[in-house]
């Protein structure tokens, strides 16, 4: 995956592989490495385990304006940060790990 600044910095592109790896074992399924968050937000997204990441992204789109406002770096990060705290102790509580 990466990005790169164009048009001066008014854009961003992104480029991103299918490429799903475990071990030695590879495959490309019809999954997405680049999700839109929001008109203007896209998130790119890697690691050994992302299924959790779906989810997250989901509900944190609820925490947004429609598409049609526009939205801060600050309030984006909030969304996908406040989402993330909900899964992970979720995910603690669920294991035992909780208060």
């Amino acid at each position: 995956m990466c990005g790169a600044l164009c048009d001066g910095g008014k854009t961003i592109v992104l480029v991103a592989d299918r490429m799903v790896g475990i071990g030695f074992i590879q495959a490309e399924p019809e999954i997405k490495k680049v999700l839109r968050l929001h008109r203007d937000w896209w998130v790119m997204v890697a690691g050994d385990d992302i299924s959790p990441v779906f989810d997250i992204l989901a509900k944190s789109k609820k925490h947004l304006p429609s598409d049609d406002a526009p939205v801060s770096v600050e309030c984006v990060i909030k969304a996908l940060d406040q989402e993330w705290k909900r899964r992970r102790t979720l995910h603690a509580l669920l294991a035992g790990d909780g208060p």
